[in-house]
């Protein structure tokens, strides 16, 4: 039996925090995104591990650096992802690997349960699987069920906070082994790996100087390639998003005990701000909030 919930639990293990997600999708309710921005920032942090089950209303086309694992339990719908349509079923698994363009529409009543996880989590995968990735539409619907059976083993009680990084790694495994054991893996195509290479760099070194003559050295692409590349999949340019991440970095730096004897102008260095006015701006822009400590 699959368990069916109309809400979505989202669980931030790291801020100990809970709510509930309802109709994210085309018209239903106001949403946050820009439905022309591809790129989801508001889950792609460093730490995104979100179990949620909910009804398939649609999402709109977004891309991000984690894996989403989509398991539709019951009703049809439709998905696409990175260029590739096809009808799911219930039973069916659908699989987003970092930075693939994807999107879901509503044939009928649906319901899917969703595991969203990011590449902190795929360290194991990454070193025995180099320049692979996981298959996209997974159709066995009976050994689907074993992966199923995974997913709703995670806590998602708002009491259990305790589950350690750890833990998330495991679950993470698990379910990654029943896919490759049965479905194997892929290669990415050429223009998803461009764009993956650039952006897992900047991901990497996003507290240090990066410009587009910094990357075109690095990949051997022209500047105009790169900006091209990046305005497609980002719609936006190579400054603004790479002070939305550094943002967000500050903010895990402002919240974790371990910088307590850091000023905030310490940490916006520690980050690759240059000035405290570009970091006071970046913050407001992607938080709504003025920096400070926990």
């Amino acid at each position: 039996m699959y368990h069916k919930y109309l809400f979505s639990q989202i669980i931030d293990f790291d801020n100990h925090e809970c709510y509930t997600l309802i109709n994210q999708c085309y018209g239903d309710v106001k949403m946050k995104y820009n439905k022309t921005d591809l790129y989801e920032q508001v889950n792609d942090v460093s730490t995104t591990f979100i179990w949620k089950t909910h009804e398939n209303l649609g999402y709109y086309p977004h891309f991000h650096a984690a894996v989403e694992v989509y398991f539709l339990l019951d009703g049809t719908m439709e998905a696409e992802i990175n260029g590739k349509s096809f009808k799911m079923e219930a039973g069916d698994i659908s699989i987003a690997n970092p930075f693939e363009i994807h999107m879901y529409s509503q044939t009928d009543v649906a319901h899917v349960s969703v595991l969203i996880f990011s590449n902190e989590f795929l360290n194991d995968f990454n070193g025995l699987y180099q320049e692979k990735i996981l298959p996209t539409h997974l159709t066995d619907k009976e050994y689907n069920k074993k992966i199923l059976e995974i997913m709703n083993d995670v806590p998602y009680s708002f009491t259990d906070t305790t589950l350690s990084v750890l833990a998330r790694k495991a679950y993470v495994n698990l379910i990654l082994d029943k896919i490759i054991s049965h479905y194997g893996i892929t290669k990415p195509n050429v223009t998803h790996n461009q764009i993956m290479e650039i952006i897992s760099y900047i991901y990497k070194n996003y507290n240090k100087p990066i410009t587009l003559e910094t990357l075109s050295k690095e990949f051997n692409y022209t500047r105009t390639s790169i900006s091209r590349l990046l305005s497609k999949y980002l719609k936006t340019d190579l400054r603004c998003f790479l002070n939305n991440l550094r943002a967000e970095q500050a903010k895990n730096f402002l919240a974790n005990p371990k910088y307590a004897h850091c000023s905030i102008l310490e940490i916006a260095s520690f980050c690759g701000f240059e000035s405290a006015a570009t970091f006071y701006r970046s913050y407001k822009r992607r938080y709504n909030s003025c920096p400070r400590k926990s």
